[in-house]
């Protein structure tokens, strides 16, 4: 008999235990930070060389574009036209490194950090071929802040 009472209790004792950690608001989701996040990136068809040749190899010349005066400033002096970009809506990451073969971009990647810094991520390869030329990489993504900090980590792939 006295065992029936204590197992009595003891389901008892569970049961309010169970009821009073219970609560009556649902637990909040914790929200997921949307960074680091890959921006989506879209090219231009053909854009030409801008500005003065680089003098030494691996010197590099990078641009945050947010608006139609900087990137014509930019091309003042390329007799040819270049592509329309909307600075409205988009900002153009673009740069040049030169390097003592042929070589291409091969993949490029802007993200986003948590710290809300940019990084437009680029690689070359090299090809076989003795040429000095500059390699231009360029990339239209959507509108950028004012003073959006981005970091070009621009990579040579060795042969």
């Amino acid at each position: 008999m006295k065992a029936i009472q204590i197992l009595a209790l003891a389901g008892l004792s569970l049961v309010a235990m169970s009821n009073s950690c219970h609560s009556e608001e649902a637990a909040a989701p914790v929200p997921v930070p949307d960074c680091p996040r890959i921006l989506p990136v879209a090219d231009l068809p053909l854009v030409w060389t801008f500005g003065s040749p680089q003098r030494n190899v691996g010197d590099m010349d990078n641009h945050v574009i947010n608006s139609d005066s900087a990137y014509q400033a930019l091309y003042a002096n390329v007799p040819y036209p270049q592509p329309a970009v909307d600075f409205r809506t988009h900002t153009l990451l673009i740069g040049k490194i030169l390097v003592n073969t042929s070589a291409m971009t091969a993949s490029q990647q802007v993200t986003k950090t948590c710290t809300g810094r940019y990084t437009y991520a680029v690689q070359i390869t090299r090809n076989v071929g003795q040429a000095y030329m500059d390699v231009l990489y360029h990339a239209v993504v959507d509108k950028l802040p004012a003073n959006a900090q981005v970091d070009f980590a621009v990579q040579v792939m060795p042969f």
